[in-house]
């Protein structure tokens, strides 16, 4: 039990852990099959988390409070190894990179920026916009930055909403909003980086849904209705 809500949550990628967080700021890691404490990451981060995220080696996880900046924990040592301060507004959604050595983060003013976290500098900065950045995730080979919009009101999507799809080293959008209106609070990659997957409010409707595109014409394959609840966080496996 954690004690208070938990407000993220990600498995390690050999499933065999599960780390989470919430309003105490605490990180935990639980083992799936017995459910043990395996580390506890306390203090320094004393605000609400907005988002945790686990490096693809499973020794780095990064942490992002509603108030404070960015931290990078060294899991064997239960340690900050790197800490990343905001720049005027408070970061809301990070990613990693598959290979580990890039962060991404959005923040409250729609701004993205990428940091190689191995090489300690900030790499390139993005400008989405102001509407609502929610949902982030880099693509399998590291040259596609998905990122989704979506503010809600009164559990439907408000105006801005959508799906931004941008060349993370070209620094240009190669999707805007085409066609996709929803509230996109979530995305996932698949491994192979041929499909995507979106959590979020349909536009029309209000509906809480999961739709899967296509990354090379950005059609929409298939999507999930969901009975109960609004999709915060999607993973691939």
């Amino acid at each position: 039990e954690y004690g208070t809500a938990v407000r993220s949550a990600i498995f390690t990628h050999d499933s065999a852990l599960v780390a989470y967080s919430g309003d105490s700021g605490d990180i935990k890691c639980e083992m799936v099959k017995s459910q043990q404490p395996w580390v506890s990451l306390q203090g320094r981060q004393n605000s609400t988390t907005q988002a945790i995220r686990i490096a693809p080696d499973d020794q780095t996880v990064a942490s992002v409070g509603s108030a404070g900046p960015i931290y990078l924990w060294d899991v064997p040592t239960r340690s900050i190894s790197h800490t990343i301060k905001p720049e005027g507004s408070d970061f809301w959604s990070l990613a990693f990179s598959p290979d580990g050595r890039r962060l991404a983060a959005g923040d409250s003013a729609g701004v993205v920026r990428v940091w190689d976290v191995t090489a300690g500098f900030h790499r390139t900065t993005i400008a989405s916009s102001v509407v609502g950045l929610r949902g982030m995730a880099l693509s399998p080979d590291s040259c596609l930055l998905a990122i989704g919009q979506g503010s809600v009101t009164n559990s439907s999507p408000a105006d801005g909403s959508g799906l931004q799809v941008w060349d993370v080293a070209e620094e240009h959008p190669k999707l805007i909003f085409a066609g996709i209106d929803d509230a996109v609070l979530c995305i996932s990659f698949a491994p192979d980086g041929k499909s995507m997957a979106l959590g979020g409010l349909d536009a029309q409707s209000g509906e809480s849904l999961i739709r899967v595109l296509d990354t090379e014409t950005f059609q929409v394959q298939s999507q999930i209705s969901l009975d109960h609840g609004i999709p915060v966080q999607i993973e691939t496996l």
